[in-house]
């Protein structure tokens, strides 16, 4: 009977790795988190493998050598998966779409549709050494600091359909191949540190990788073709967000909407508007609010939520990044402009935007 492992609790990897309970050697649990490790016995293989678990990432650990072939069927859901391997040799299949051999050293991206299934076989007596985190989006979107639709990850490798499936090698670097060590066989605090450490290291393990993936400059220069018909439906798409910017829709709802996959509206606005969906978004927020603070006598707080922010102290702080004014420093401007307000750029950020 197949077991299609799904990134739950230990129950779930013992049972899709065709291990029992007594592998089970130390179990670390707290509020909201688990660390467990398992001690492969003699007739199952040699090593170690361990799993943390909590509400928004997994980290799983191999530093071991089965003695029979394994085949493992994953389902990852909405999570996203980043493989970091020291030794390994492992044959993938992604659904019907894709089948590659994962080498050593090195570390990869993984992401498929919720649908798809990947189907890793492991040889008997391979070494095994890698750790795999997954993780939320909005995970990564945290840690960047950034909007999740500005995430490149369903958008990496040569252009595609929204439903295909991404497998994105890269070379490991020295740096993250020390994370990697450190996570497979380091030395760990003891107690309930060591569930802290795993976390930890795994989300630098994850800002390594997106300081590369940000950043990589294949990703400029995919070629995206636009069709007369996509230019339309990006500009369409710029209607859309500025009729509703307070409550803009998602990339994946604006692209149903004007009838563009994700791919070509990601990259075709960029290069249409050289600003992500989310940055211009943003910015037509803000002169929102510097209009309504130019020309009404609204609350502040009022105009904050008519323009699009929650709170009022996030139009504040992203008005002052903009305009180096506070809010109620550029309205009393606006009314009040000193004679060197022009020689400043403010006569420019009062009018209104053509």
């Amino acid at each position: 009977m197949v077991h299609l492992f799904q990134w739950g609790d230990i129950d779930d990897l013992l049972a899709c790795a065709r291990l029992g309970d007594l592998a089970i050697t130390s179990s670390e649990e707290g509020p909201g988190s688990c660390l467990s490790r398992i001690k492969l016995h003699a007739e199952d293989g040699a090593g170690d493998i361990e799993y943390y678990a909590d509400d928004a990432l997994r980290v799983l650990m191999f530093d071991c050598a089965f003695r029979e072939g394994r085949t493992f069927h994953v389902h990852d859901g909405d999570w996203i998966r980043l493989n970091f391997s020291l030794d390994i040799y492992i044959d993938m299949a992604f659904g019907s779409q894709l089948s590659v051999q994962a080498l050593q050293p090195s570390w990869r991206l993984v992401r498929m549709p919720p649908g798809e299934t990947a189907i890793e076989v492991v040889s008997a007596n391979s070494r095994l050494q890698w750790v795999t985190i997954c993780c939320k989006p909005e995970r990564l979107s945290h840690l960047a600091g950034i909007d999740a639709d500005d995430l490149p990850f369903r958008l990496m490798g040569a252009p595609t359909a929204d439903d295909d499936i991404i497998y994105r090698p890269f070379d490991l670097t020295p740096a993250l191949k020390a994370l990697t060590s450190n996570l497979i066989g380091g030395v760990r605090p003891r107690g309930g540190l060591g569930r802290a450490y795993v976390a930890r290291k795994a989300d630098e393990l994850l800002i390594l990788a997106l300081d590369h993936l940000l950043n990589d400059h294949s990703i400029e220069s995919l070629q995206v073709r636009l069709t007369e018909r996509d230019l339309d439906a990006i500009q369409a798409a710029r209607v859309i967000l500025d009729e509703n910017l307070a409550d803009p829709p998602t990339m994946k709802v604006l692209s149903q909407r004007v009838g563009v996959n994700r791919n070509k509206l990601f990259y075709g606005f960029k290069r249409l508007f050289q600003l992500s969906v989310s940055e211009y978004v943003q910015g037509r927020k803000i002169e929102l609010g510097r209009d309504l603070l130019a020309t009404t006598d609204a609350p502040i707080s009022d105009i904050a939520g008519l323009a699009g922010f929650r709170h009022q102290c996030n139009f504040s702080t992203a008005f002052k990044a903009r305009y180096g004014l506070t809010p109620i420093a550029f309205r009393k401007q606006a009314r009040f402009p000193s004679p060197l307000a022009g020689d400043h750029g403010l006569r420019g950020a009062v009018s209104k935007r053509s």
